[in-house]
């Protein structure tokens, strides 16, 4: 569009499919992310230049999927982007190629070895670089010849950020205490806080996280935020162990409500990053592959670094081992009926928007080309696959459930169709389990509307106290 004669022109036609576009910096052409082969099963987009004259499509690089925050650096001559190692999982690694094509190169697989949130050009030759790094983020300035440096000007930790000009740098900063604000700072002075949006907040008793580590069965280090409420020395608490989404995905220090609120009721609570978690480097995610694919799965040895969380708990006098809960979203969701299956520890189970059949899901999904899917498994339908998928699968195992369980799902789910839920419940009860269902009209993989979220805090918090609490009766509603 011409800004001063407000006219439109269309670049593209069919068959190319947009979706990241960015100006070269001399105007006359635009880098752009599309395909000229849609295909839902599989990873076809390319990186091009197309001319704003014409709209002509130059390939310029073909990176393995997926990929994307494709930027060019300010002189034009090179393409920075994330992507994944190989055709999955997720997008990992910082990569740069000249902008008229080459061999990419990977700037930070090797050397840092964590997966990139954002990252930004400072000059041509140097780019601004935040990582996920545990449950936080580090920020690091990185060269075009590989040379890596952390970033130490930060007196609080970035979670988004954009570059300003003079070495400037504006970012959001929050934790699981503090909301969303806005920072600005510079190389001259400390960044200072220049928002204050959630100023009332800080009237809100939260509970601080304590960072534990323990060893998994194998040693494998283990990361996990606790939050414990106040009490007296030595008091034991009812402990809800919480699963994150994922598989390859993580707990980070930020706000939680479901934590926050079960803490405010007198519950301990811990967030495993346990095996796939992102912020630990790629090794960890490689555990979560199939075992026909040289990993242990999606359930067998997360499960156990869960349960070893569990029993670090109990052995620092934190939880009260007759008054164990366990509950997620999601994968959260998936790992929370795969425990019950395999453990009668937990008392109460809550599971929402959760994976039960692994075969109908990855028959389901509507966006089915979903690239950890087949990097984890395989293509799903081949018999040695089917069978690692069938063993994974908490409905083979529904029969071993005595533990009570609540399942949450919205009624549009594209990503963990609702089928499954049904499914999995209807099993429960013909094997007579202590369960509920609830069904979320209108949603789909989260739930947004404001009435289904309190609704949801409310039977979640209802559920843990009906079956942990000793007198089994709930506490003040969510709000």
């Amino acid at each position: 569009m011409d800004i001063e004669g407000k006219k439109e022109r269309r670049l593209s036609a069919a068959p190319y499919d947009v979706s990241e576009v960015t100006w070269r910096p001399d105007g006359k052409s635009l880098i752009a992310t599309a395909t000229d082969r849609p295909d839902p099963e599989k990873w076809t987009n390319r990186i091009y230049s197309v001319s704003v004259d014409d709209g002509s499509f130059t390939e310029i690089a073909a990176p393995q999927g997926p990929f994307g925050q494709v930027k060019i650096s300010p002189d034009g001559s090179l393409l920075a982007y994330v992507a994944a190692r190989e055709n999955g999982p997720i997008e990992h690694d910082l990569y740069f190629v000249s902008a008229r094509g080459g061999t990419p190169k990977n700037l930070t697989g090797a050397s840092i070895d964590r997966p990139l949130a954002q990252f930004a050009w400072k000059d041509s030759r140097t780019m601004q670089v935040l990582f996920q790094t545990g449950f936080s983020h580090r920020m690091y300035t990185i060269a075009t010849n590989g040379k890596g440096e952390p970033d130490a000007r930060f007196q609080v930790v970035p979670s988004s950020f954009a570059v300003l000009p003079g070495e400037g740098i504006a970012f959001i900063h929050e934790s699981s205490t503090e909301l969303s604000e806005l920072w600005v700072g510079d190389r001259q002075s400390a960044a200072r806080q220049v928002t204050h949006f959630n100023e009332s907040w800080k009237s809100v008793p939260l509970v601080k996280p304590e960072l534990i580590h323990y060893p998994s069965f194998d040693g494998t280090d283990i990361e996990a935020l606790l939050l414990k409420p106040s009490a007296p020395p030595g008091a034991k608490f009812p402990a809800i162990f919480l699963f994150h989404g994922g598989p390859i995905g993580r707990w980070s220090d930020r706000f939680d409500a479901e934590g926050q609120m079960l803490a405010s009721r007198g519950y301990a609570v811990l967030y495993p990053n346990i095996r796939g978690a992102t912020g630990y480097g790629h090794r960890m995610i490689d555990m979560i592959r199939s075992e026909p694919l040289g990993g242990s799965g999606w359930a067998s040895s997360p499960f156990k670094d869960a349960m070893a969380g569990v029993d670090a708990l109990i052995q620092r006098g934190v939880a009260d081992p007759d008054r164990l809960g366990i509950g997620g979203w999601s994968y959260g969701g998936y790992m929370a009926a795969w425990a019950v299956t395999h453990t009668n520890r937990f008392k109460a189970a809550v599971a929402g928007a959760g994976v039960y059949d692994m075969f109908n899901d990855l028959g389901t999904e509507i966006a089915s080309y979903v690239p950890g899917d087949e990097w984890n498994y395989g293509l799903f339908f081949e018999d040695r696959n089917r069978e690692a998928i069938q063993r994974d699968s908490p409905s083979a195992y529904v029969k071993n459930v005595h533990t009570p369980i609540l399942l949450l799902h919205g009624e549009h789910d594209p990503v963990d169709t609702i089928g499954q839920t049904y499914a999995f419940y209807r099993a429960l009860k013909k094997y007579g389990a202590i369960t509920e269902f609830v069904v979320y009209p209108r949603e789909g993989h989260q739930l947004r509307e404001e009435k289904h979220q309190v609704d949801r805090l409310n039977r979640t918090m209802d559920w843990y106290d009906r079956f942990l609490k000793k007198n089994g009766t709930g506490g003040s509603p969510a709000k």
